[in-house]
């Protein structure tokens, strides 16, 4: 189990998402998803966090 601590918290249009940018903010993750339209927002600052398609994902990572 992860504690995440943030002074802000992500208020993604879908607030069910947001769950997946505070892990991967917390791991520095990639987020792979069709839905880069509402990750990809100039209200959410990228934090080492990165979000692809999952198209994208397999060109970059295989």
């Amino acid at each position: 189990m992860v504690q995440l601590r943030f002074s802000w918290r992500p208020n993604l249009r879908d607030e069910g998402a947001n769950k997946f940018v505070e892990a991967a903010i917390h791991t520095t993750a990639v987020i792979a998803t069709y839905n880069v339209s509402d990750f990809r927002s100039p209200d959410l600052p990228p934090h080492g966090w990165t979000v692809m398609t999952p198209q994208e994902f397999l060109a970059r990572y295989s």
